[in-house]
């Protein structure tokens, strides 16, 4: 067909569609648990029937109106459906319980506005999927026009069939939906790869097609009907029909082939073809049509019919304004409206929307739409039920006609090209900020409030400053991000560590109605050419703008073909924010620690500039201590330390925590009565439903405490639970049958299985994604001792996300406490001890979960030696290709399996690993001699890129990285006394080694410090939630004790003592140093300070205390040790009598000099255990003493006197 044949409403095709939240629960009963029902398949499936149109509007604007149309296009097509305005869904059930169709309440449930229908008529979910047929619906004159316009575009051949396949239908608007000479362009994916570019951009039709969704199944009927027809250029033709039936085959559509020859078989496959539409539409549909044609009332039927109708229309007219703003500058069009459309509440609500916009970023009035009555006076002429007038070409002269098109199911519209980010005014006032915000969560996310941080999160990155956002679990980090880029034009990043994450946040997107995200990572399920073919067709999608958000993991930066496509990407369209959720990785303070986050900063500032526009980063955490936070902003490259924002409060209410104590024996007994007891509580759920819960454990395959055993337990004592458990872990179980793809596949079906409650209880390793959003987990049990405080309460955090009631328990064993606080210590125990200990008598482990953690940390933590000794070995490779001349670069490539080749010893000791060899990398780094690195998984090497500096370069690199942690006294403790000539070979190595000793004597002291806090917090389980909190949550004592790390300062330490009166004071003054203290386990002052605060519970703050006396004797020689003592026991006398000979003791136990023992001596209860000690070590000194005068010369001895 030529090219002006082809009907113009065709050739300008764009796609929007929202929809009422109460129609989507009617329609699809699986939705109705769901807390936002927009991911619904059902919905998605009918909206599309209705989603496309014409939309021809050309030219560019102004930057500012090229913005707000940038930003209201976003907004239409973010999902199909999105949710329509609340106004709107407000103004049209209203309208249908008037009309006696259903009654309903508006409700808010966990912070979010919704609508629950509470009574229906019987068949109206029938009804509202009938009324997305608008076909069926359309009346007798209508039809006949309709067919007449379809008549004038056929062939004689043609119309021959289709007067058959008319004669067919039960009800000629079945006819409707073969539609004739459909564009090839309108029938594919956009982003497929085909072999038929060229046809695609020519105007290629084939005879009809039918689209249709099935309504019972999770599928599409389409069908494209050709009649073979003699022609000039036969060749040509036969040729063009082979092109389009691989182009059509791809995208899934079946080809039927009628020639003239054989017009006996036309009727039978016409039949067939009215059997397929009708059983695709289902009987129940149209008979449901037919009610709502010949026994609805007017009222009802047209209520019935805006209820689906006028939210598609919102989104459509929303769209037509943004990209006239686009284009012409304004948003004053007169629109003509010849179905007589209810629209004047559709406009009403998107005046909302283009008038908050403006407010927010301080825009000019853009004017707004307005209905005129005459075709004459309109710029556009609005349809959205099937009419004869698009097919009359001659109308198109004079208005834009915006009518009823044809899209694949499939199609997406490109991002709006041509518009950069914009900031909003510094100088706007909070209300008006607040209100314009509050309308676009209201409506986008039908959310009621901001939580507290969101506002302020959310307002630094509008501004386009870097934030650092530290929320607590279920505080909305996510929501954040989401807001924000919703309201810039182009697409957003987000970086996440884990796969589970991604496709989490993925489908919590897709539910709230935002379907434009994708993931670009690797698909277990799929064989590797497949998984080639996805990973350039996503690519090519994101090149072209057809998504919103890009969820990738931090190692994507790494691999040096995506940093290539990285540069493809922003050509066109800009990236306004680079998020980076779960920041702590970013940390090797952190226990997530994942070295692909270095360089984040750098890397997106340089690849991902989209002319003079970089995108703003915004990092995102649950928790982090202080050092991590310093880490996350100097590895970002942020600043600015404002960029932190924190809450005032980490408290969640709605979770109850119970700590039980167990010996090793009883530990699978207790679990199992917990967990019988909250299958048979019913407070919080539907009897016929079990408690979802997440069962936590660090192991797989370990007899007592793993995964697999755990789940099977249960499994065999309580039936119930059969069909309702399973086990989730980041590697597969040594009996899993199957291949790690085949893990990966399990992984994610088990991931959505346990959010659609069909497994509705897991056994999990912490691999179980940090941030999954579930709303309704009711419990968590850790069936042994967490790692940390932090670690804990982001795990139990994720329960009681809807602020329901939640249980959180922590089962752990602590048969053998001597040897855990032992083992604990690292000023007792180097690393490297613990693991010949725990192999002289293994089964000390399975007595104590503090020893069992401590065992997996040696894992992580080799030795100072062996990294050492792997630092040497890289760095040896690494500097025979070394550039001779200071500031020349050079790239060397590093095997994944390096560590393996270099030396027999080093595997045989420490079983090195890539990740060995990267951390390894990552030291060299640190100190400067690496400048970055990259990671080809095809070939199995880090590209690793050199930098040759000077000696004091390296200094004063290394001494930058020390200041940021730690005093200045302790800083030169590390620094190496190397001379600027000195060999740069050698000093690179000296620096790496010097790292290696702060990793050991800082992190590891950090990991360990860690979990001894968790232990002393479960050792008082009546205090567990207030030490909790008071670790947790700033107080006013947290900025004193930040003061106290940064020097040595004795008079400082008491003053902060003597602040925390009353038990509430000391609470939150040991909160505080526990932070710190876990960044900074060896500062005399913090354990002092802890070790007092613990007096209050015992005598359990004498091993701090002790380690401070012991501190300060090794590192602080000119502070005079007994004024501490001094000053720290007339504090203990005033407030701890009971524990001052108990703290003497401690004192001598750590400082035994004989100037510590005269006061211990004067200061003690006579004839007590350190009044007596202190005698012996005095009798001991002056029994030293007097030998040394008799070995004298007695001619000398006299003058001693």
């Amino acid at each position: 067909m030529k090219d002006s044949q082809i009907p113009l409403w065709q050739k300008q095709c764009t796609v929007a569609a929202f929809s009422t939240e109460s129609a989507i629960r009617i329609l699809d009963p699986a939705s109705s648990k769901a807390s936002s029902p927009f991911g619904s398949s059902v919905a998605k499936k009918l909206v599309r029937l209705r989603w496309a149109f014409t939309l021809d509007v050309a030219g560019l604007a102004d930057e500012e109106a090229k913005f707000a149309g940038a930003v209201l296009a976003k907004i239409a097509q973010r999902g199909f459906p999105a949710p329509c305005s609340l106004d709107l869904e407000r103004y049209l059930l209203n309208n249908a319980r008037q009309a006696g169709l259903l009654r309903y309440v508006e409700a808010e449930k966990s912070g979010a506005l919704v609508f629950e229908i509470v009574d229906h008529v019987q068949n109206l979910p029938d009804l509202l999927k009938a009324t997305f047929f608008t076909e069926l619906l359309i009346g007798d004159e209508d039809v006949k026009k309709l067919l007449n316009s379809y008549r004038s575009v056929m062939t004689p051949a043609e119309s021959d069939f289709f007067d058959i396949f008319l004669e067919a239908c039960p009800d000629p608007r079945i006819s409707l939906f073969l539609i004739p000479k459909r564009m090839v362009n309108t029938m594919v994916r956009l982003a497929s790869p085909t072999k038929v570019e060229k046809t695609l951009r020519g105007g290629q039709t084939v005879d009809f097609a039918v689209q249709v969704p099935d309504t019972s199944k999770n599928k599409w009927l389409r069908i494209v009907v050709e009649i073979e027809e003699k022609s000039i250029d036969e060749e040509y033709q036969e040729k063009l029909m082979v092109l389009n039936s691989d182009t059509l085959s791809a995208n899934r559509w079946e080809i039927w082939r009628l020639t003239i020859k054989e017009k006996n078989v036309w009727r039978e496959r016409a039949r067939e073809l009215v059997q397929n539409i009708c059983d695709a539409i289902g009987e129940d549909v149209l008979k449901a049509a037919s009610h709502i044609r010949c026994n609805l009332s007017p009222q009802q039927r047209q209520t019935l019919m805006d209820l689906v109708l006028l939210p598609i229309a919102e989104a459509q007219l929303l769209l037509l304004i943004a990209r006239w703003l686009h284009a012409k500058g304004s948003a004053n069009i007169r629109i003509h409206n010849p179905q007589m459309l209810n629209l004047k509440p559709v406009l009403q609500n998107i005046d909302g929307y283009l008038s908050y916009l403006q407010n927010l970023y301080g825009l000019r009035n853009f004017s707004k739409p307005v209905l005129v009555d005459r075709m004459s006076d309109a710029d556009v002429v609005y349809l959205l039920l099937p009419s004869s007038l698009p097919w009359n070409d001659s109308i198109y002269l004079d208005q834009k006609l915006v009518v009823p098109s044809l899209a694949f199911d499939e199609y997406v519209d490109p991002i709006m090209r041509d518009s950069l980010p914009r900031q909003i005014p510094s100088g706007i006032e909070h209300k008006q900020l607040e209100a314009s915000l509050t309308f676009f969560l209201r409506n986008l996310f039908r959310k009621t409030k901001f939580r507290e941080g969101q506002m302020a999160i959310i307002h630094r990155a509008l501004r386009h400053e870097p934030v650092v956002g530290l929320l607590p679990t279920a505080a909305g980090k996510s929501l954040c991000y989401q807001l924000v880029s919703l309201l810039q034009p182009g697409f957003v990043l987000v970086v996440q560590p884990l796969r589970s994450l991604m496709l989490d946040q993925q489908d919590n997107l897709d539910a709230m109605g935002v379907h434009r995200s994708t993931t670009i990572m690797s698909h277990g399920e799929v064989s590797p050419e497949e998984e080639l073919r996805t990973k350039e067709e996503g690519y090519k999608a994101i090149k072209m703008g057809l998504y919103f958000f890009v969820f990738i993991s931090p190692e994507r930066f790494q691999i040096p073909d995506f940093r290539q496509q990285l540069n493809q990407f922003v050509k066109n369209y800009p990236i306004p924010y680079c998020v980076v959720d779960e920041a702590h990785c970013v940390s090797e303070w952190g226990h997530d620690f994942r070295p692909s986050y270095l360089n984040l900063g750098r890397l997106v500032s340089t690849l991902c500039k989209h002319h003079e526009c970089v995108p703003t980063l915004i990092a995102l955490t649950g928790t982090a201590s202080q050092n991590v936070l310093t880490d996350i902003l100097r590895e970002l490259g942020i600043p600015d330390p404002d960029a932190i924002v924190k809450p005032d409060s980490f408290d969640r209410r709605e979770l109850n925590f119970e700590v039980i104590k167990v010996s090793s024996q009883e530990r699978e007994n207790r679990l199992i009565s917990i967990l019988q007891e909250l299958i048979n509580r019913r407070d919080y759920q539907s009897s016929n439903n079990l408690p979802s819960g997440l069962i936590f454990t660090y192991f797989i395959k370990n007899k007592q405490v793993g995964t697999v055993h755990l789940k099977n337990l249960l499994l065999r004592t309580l039936p119930e639970l059969s069909g309702k458990i399973e086990m989730y872990s980041g590697e597969p179980p040594k009996d899993f049958d199957g291949s790690t793809r085949d893990w990966e596949i399990r992984k994610t079906k088990l991931q959505q299985a346990f959010k659609r409650n069909e497994i509705p209880i897991l056994v999990c390793t912490h691999s179980f994604g940090m941030g999954i959003d579930k709303p309704d987990i009711r419990f968590t049990i850790h069936a042994m001792l967490p790692r940390s405080l932090e670690e804990f309460y982001q795990q139990a955090g994720r329960a009681g996300r809807d602020g329901l009631r939640s249980h959180c328990f922590v089962i752990f064993v602590d048969d053998i406490p001597e040897l855990a606080n032992k083992l604990l210590d690292p000023l007792r125990v180097p690393i490297e001890k613990i693991g010949e200990i725990l192999k002289r008598e293994p089964t000390l482990e399975q007595q104590s979960d503090a020893v069992r953690n401590t065992w997996s940390l040696r894992n992580s933590f080799l030795g100072k030696n062996t990294d050492k000794a792997i630092v040497s070995a890289l760095w040896d490779h690494l500097s025979g290709h070394l550039p001779e001349r200071v500031g020349d670069r050079t790239k060397v490539n590093v095997p994944f399996n390096f560590l393996q080749t270099v030396t027999i010893k080093l595997t045989r000791t420490s079983k090195l690993s890539q990740l060995s060899l990267e951390k390894a990398i990552y030291r060299l780094l640190a100190v400067g001699a690496i400048e970055d690195y990259e990671k080809d998984y095809g070939e199995r090497v880090f590209i690793v890129h050199m930098k040759r500096l000077t000696v004091q370069d390296l200094h004063d690199r290394f001494k930058k990285y020390l200041s940021r942690y730690t005093t200045e006294g302790e800083t030169n403790r590390y620094l190496p006394e190397l001379q600027p000539e000195e060999n740069y070979v050698e000093a690179v190595k000296v620096y790496a080694h010097k790292m290696v000793d702060f990793v050991y004597d800082h992190i590891e002291r950090r990991r360990r410090r860690a979990t001894w806090e968790m232990l002393q917090a479960v050792r008082n389980p009546t205090k567990f939630r207030e030490q909790l909190m008071a670790y947790l949550q700033e107080s006013e004592y947290t900025q004193p004790v930040k003061e106290i790390t940064r020097r040595i300062d004795v008079n400082e330490w008491f003053q902060t003592i003597d602040r925390a009166q009353g038990v509430d004071g000391l609470v939150k003054l040991l909160g505080a140093c526990r932070r710190f203290l876990e960044e900074l386990p060896e500062h005399p002052g913090l354990l002092l300070i802890t070790g007092f605060c613990r007096l209050h519970y015992g005598n359990e703050g004498l091993r701090d205390i002790g380690g401070a006396f012991k501190i300060l004797r090794e590192d602080y020689p000119k502070i005079d040790r007994c004024k501490v003592a001094e000053l720290l026991l007339e504090r203990v006398r005033t407030r701890f009598p009971g524990s001052v000979d108990s703290l003497l003791m401690t004192i001598l136990e750590h400082d035994s000099s004989l100037e510590m023992a005269r006061l211990c001596y004067s200061e003690a209860t006579p004839y007590s255990d350190a009044y007596n000690n202190a005698l012996f070590v005095l009798v001991e000194g002056i029994s030293r003493v007097l030998s040394k005068v008799r070995d004298l010369d007695p001619e000398v001895r006299p003058s001693l006197f």
